[in-house]
């Protein structure tokens, strides 16, 4: 998570704008407004983790509140206003994160901001399960989803949202 190191992200992200390169920051957006506030002149791009949009799920998926995350993308937007500056990522897993209603606040959540691209929808893919089993650490039993999954939920989010949705 860049935000979880700002003074080197906001040192990196300037030496990069100032050699001329486009800058983009892929992000929970999990930090203080602080840190967000900072980093705006020298992000040209956010590629915002959006996994849950409710919040008792939320907390229960990532150990952490949600409304930190939805503040700074709401901040980042309203400091932006210019289309083609967010693009939401949605990584969906089969039977957690992927019903008509979680579909439906993302679908919501995009057209109320001015600055998204488009949304992304990423399948689930189980690499990393077993070096966390090795690390003691919780993981989500899920199997990969088969091909026709992403192409399904890119169709259905479609339905709930005016912005441009597209495999990840």
């Amino acid at each position: 998570e860049p935000l979880a190191h700002p003074d080197f992200c906001a040192e990196f992200l300037a030496k990069a704008k100032a050699a001329g390169l486009h800058t983009a920051v892929e992000t929970s957006g999990f930090a203080a407004t602080e840190v967000v506030d900072r980093l705006l002149p020298v992000v040209d791009l956010w590629l915002y983790d959006v996994k849950e949009l409710e919040e008792t799920r939320y907390v229960r998926y990532t150990g952490r509140p949600l409304a930190p995350s939805l503040e700074n993308l709401r901040r980042i937007d309203a400091a932006l206003q210019s289309p083609g500056r967010i693009v939401l990522r949605c990584p969906m897993i089969p039977g957690l994160n992927d019903d008509e209603a979680e579909l439906r606040r993302i679908g919501t959540l995009a057209d109320e901001l001015v600055s998204v691209a488009r949304i992304d929808v990423e399948p689930y893919v189980p690499y990393g399960v077993e070096k966390a089993r090795r690390l003691g650490l919780k993981v989500y039993e899920a199997s990969q989803p088969p091909p026709a999954y992403g192409p399904a939920k890119v169709g259905e989010l479609s339905k709930f949202t005016k912005r441009k949705v597209v495999l990840g």
